[in-house]
């Protein structure tokens, strides 16, 4: 007999599991269609089930929740014709087949908080606000200040002024005071921010202040768009950054002000108003890589120009490469072009205007510089790639796709159960992390669990796999080892006992 004590946390599928699980030492007494009539009781305690999942994992996980991350993936499905809750939206992965879509909040270690899921068609903006009022309320949350970091997709009106004002938590009459910070796009911003923000300060010494010129006018400006760092408070231009010495490359350099930013659309808060800071920053580093994204999307977009395929190009180009083709009539004669394979070209002024913004990040926010200067905030939204390693877990990992379910409310059932192996598996990686003294990345992790098996020589149990740091930091967790000896049953038996007192204790 060989089986996997771990495989359960990363294989949150219905069937797949219920096989599994009889290759173990205790095999199921419950039948498969046990399994699906359990998703009607999932669906139905959904909340309930993340409020009691957060609730416990305290007793056994350092959970910071002064910072609450949140975002939103889709789901596709191969069917034709959509339904209540599959719905043919904006997909992730450029797909026109009904999708559904999973909001998911993640606390500022990366460890799962709450989700929901709702229809294709509709916007993610307007999924934040019901789940995080839900977490304020069921909760139980031990901080009385929480910060609500978003991408720009997210940023709406609504969902900035309900996180700039105090929530009353019913349940037990205290108080929430709740803050944000969302990307800016530049790029989508208005002219005069726009310039602002790009504008790289002028440098007295490459020009000087002319003998026409009002100092006091030309400081006022320099203060207005200048630049400054961390740790000094003196303001200058980015002409004035040395690119080549490497004590610049990882340094943040910034500036920022405040605006009033009013509702759009159909927002539920017409008349309102807001300020909000909008910080600015520049890097080197971060030059460097847009540098490098835009060299490896012009060599694609070059290539599709090449092979002259114009279907290709037409239908099937994202839209980061498309908008660096350009498409012409006629030639540089005037002539009208005939062939439409000969049509398309590298478009050299859409290149110009994008290499405007290397290096260039914005951010908006409610909280104040006394309150969290620049360094902290950058900090803070820096953490929200922890919540899209969440999303790629899920969909490669977990292997959470495809989803073989018809029923509405037991697809959302199946994304609970995975929401839940989620929750187990991060909270696995932070304590290892904790115990090793190091970051394990998460696949590496996922791959030792798998390949943790057990195997069964006559009337004894041992390990069968490569003993690793990984394999002895888990064992270290445990508290017990299938390693270094030949296990008896009745050590194996205890083994059992052990983890059930662990499960009835949660």
């Amino acid at each position: 007999m060989i089986w996997s004590l771990p495989e359960y946390l990363i294989r949150p599928l219905k069937k797949s599991s219920y096989d599994y699980c009889h290759s173990l030492l205790e095999a199921p007494d419950y039948e498969l269609h046990d399994v699906y009539r359990a998703l009607d009781i999932i669906h139905k305690e959904m909340d309930f089930i993340q409020s009691f999942l957060y609730q416990q994992s305290v007793k056994c996980s350092q959970r910071d929740t002064s910072v609450l991350f949140y975002d939103c993936t889709n789901f596709f499905f191969e069917i034709d014709d959509e339904d209540e809750l599959r719905r043919v939206g904006f997909s992730k992965e450029h797909r026109t087949t009904p999708i559904v879509q999973f909001g998911l909040f993640t606390d500022r270690k990366g460890i799962p908080l709450g989700f929901n899921v709702f229809h294709g068609a509709q916007s993610e903006q307007i999924s934040l606000t019901p789940l995080e009022q839900k977490i304020i309320d069921d909760f139980n949350l031990p901080d009385s200040r929480l910060i609500v970091c978003t991408d720009a997709g997210l940023a709406s009106f609504d969902n900035k002024e309900f996180n700039s004002k105090t929530h009353l938590i019913k349940k037990s009459l205290n108080c929430i005071t709740t803050d944000y910070i969302t990307i800016r796009p530049l790029k989508k911003a208005d002219t005069a921010t726009t310039e602002w923000a790009l504008n790289r300060g002028r440098s007295l010494a490459l020009e000087p202040i002319r003998d026409d010129e009002n100092p006091e006018k030309v400081y006022a400006e320099i203060e207005r768009t200048g630049w400054r760092t961390e740790g000094s408070s003196r303001v200058f231009s980015l002409d004035d950054i040395d690119e080549d010495d490497p004590e610049n490359y990882n340094r943040i350099f910034y500036k920022e002000k405040y605006v009033i930013i009013t509702p759009s659309g159909n927002s539920k808060n017409k008349g309102k108003t807001l300020e909000e800071r909008l910080i600015v920053t520049y890097s080197i580093k971060y030059k460097h890589f847009m540098q490098h994204k835009r060299l490896l999307t012009l060599n694609k977009a070059s290539r599709m120009i090449a092979a002259k395929n114009s279907k290709k190009i037409d239908l099937k180009v994202s839209d980061n490469v498309r908008k660096f083709i350009k498409t012409s009539t006629v030639d540089s004669k005037g002539k009208a072009i005939t062939d439409s394979s000969s049509r398309y070209s590298l478009d050299e002024a859409a290149i110009i205007e994008d290499s405007r913004y290397d290096g260039f990040y914005a951010v908006s926010t409610n909280i104040s510089p006394e309150v969290m200067p620049v360094k902290e905030i950058i900090t803070v939204n820096k953490g929200r790639w922890e919540i899209e390693e969440s999303f790629m877990i899920m969909k490669t990992e977990m292997r959470s796709r495809p989803v073989y379910l018809q029923n509405s409310e037991r697809i959302k059932a199946h994304f609970t159960t995975c929401f839940m192996a989620l929750q187990v598996l991060r909270i696995l990686e932070q304590k290892l992390n904790e115990k090793m003294g190091r970051i394990i990345p998460i696949q590496q992790l996922i791959s030792t669990l798998r390949k943790m098996q057990i195997t069964s020589i006559d009337k004894y149990y041992t390990g069968a796999y490569t003993r690793t740091d990984i394999t002895d930091g888990l064992y270290d967790l445990m508290g017990m080892r299938f390693d270094c000896e030949l296990l008896t049953k009745g050590k194996i038996e205890t083994a059992k006992k052990i983890s059930k007192k662990v499960l009835k204790n949660l």
